[in-house]
């Protein structure tokens, strides 16, 4: 496997100890679970406001490197493990919206005319995403 300069397989990006990739391929949250494993790795699971925020920057940057326009993109959480809406306060910032429609129980991050509006929820089986994988880094020490 290639790395990048900073240890990285080509093509992800690094964030703190993390790489993450933006798949422009869009396919149900199973699909994109199966596919980031595949990889290597897991749907990306943010933890903080900065990883959020990274993430966000990292759709925006991928969208202009490949000339895509994504809408909705699947991250690893899901409805069934955020035990309260402080999580989303933490996670998000406060300029962002808690999902206020459950439409299911799976996470996107949106986007509407090339602004990201929020995290919702959507079916997981039903919805098609793009997505966006995280590995390790220590994988390739």
């Amino acid at each position: 496997m290639l790395l990048d300069f900073w240890g990285c397989p080509t093509g992800y990006y690094l964030h703190q100890t993390e790489c993450y990739r933006v798949f422009f391929e869009e396919v149900t949250y199973p699909e994109a679970e199966v596919a980031c494993r595949v990889h290597g790795g897991i749907l990306a699971l943010p933890h903080s406001f900065m990883q959020s925020e990274f993430l966000e920057s990292l759709v925006d940057y991928s969208e202009i490197k490949y000339s895509y326009n994504a809408s909705s993109i699947w991250i690893g959480h899901r409805l069934e493990n955020v035990s309260d809406t402080g999580f989303f306060d933490i996670l998000l910032g406060r300029s962002h919206q808690t999902p206020s429609d459950i439409d299911g129980d799976c996470i996107v991050i949106t986007k509407v005319d090339g602004k990201h509006t929020g995290w919702n929820t959507t079916d997981c089986g039903l919805t098609q995403a793009n997505y966006i994988c995280q590995l390790s880094k220590d994988l390739f020490l």
